[in-house]
């Protein structure tokens, strides 16, 4: 009797989404044809640039009041400290462009200046097992071989797919 009852409730999972026919189904059956701006959305659901502009700020200090630790935290809040934070070539360029820095010699130099030897024999002895280390992804991140710097000897644009490639696509 129990087991008959609980089979006719509805199941916590339905959705009558789930059972809905998708709108091509019923061409050949009641309709003859779909046309395209049948399947627009009527209403665009996109958020506008002030709210898009607005998220990462907002999940960024939510994050801090609630002393989060998230990847997101490493690129967006001042907050964040990392012992490792002065080896990122990523969090070098960022520091190195807001003091105003553009030349190469002077990013080198800037580096150079903030690279501590001690953090750097650390980054070695834990970053051994590659793969399995997330210190290392995130210092792999921005890396360059001895490939890419032959072409960045003979590159003659400042903003083509080779800086994408190191950098990241933006």
């Amino acid at each position: 009797m129990w087991v008959h009852r609980r089979s006719e409730e509805p199941s916590p999972t339905e959705i009558t989404s789930y059972w809905k026919k998708p709108r091509l189904s019923a061409v050949g059956t009641s309709l003859k044809f779909v046309t395209a701006a049948e399947f627009r959305k009527t209403r665009n659901t996109t958020p506008g640039p002030s709210e898009a502009a607005t998220i990462v700020p907002e999940l960024t200090k939510a994050a801090e009041s609630a002393n989060l630790t998230g990847h997101l935290l490493k690129y967006t809040s001042d907050a964040y400290e990392d012992k490792f934070e002065c080896l990122s070539v990523y969090k070098l360029m960022c520091k190195f462009a807001a003091e105003g820095g553009s030349e190469c010699s002077d990013f080198l130099k800037f580096a150079t200046t903030r690279m501590i030897p001690s953090v750097c024999t650390d980054a070695a002895k834990m970053t051994k097992l590659q793969a399995k280390s997330p210190l290392w992804h995130e210092l792999r991140f921005g890396r360059i071989t001895a490939s890419k710097l032959y072409e960045f000897a003979h590159c003659k644009t400042a903003d083509g797919t080779l800086i994408e490639g190191v950098i990241g696509a933006l």
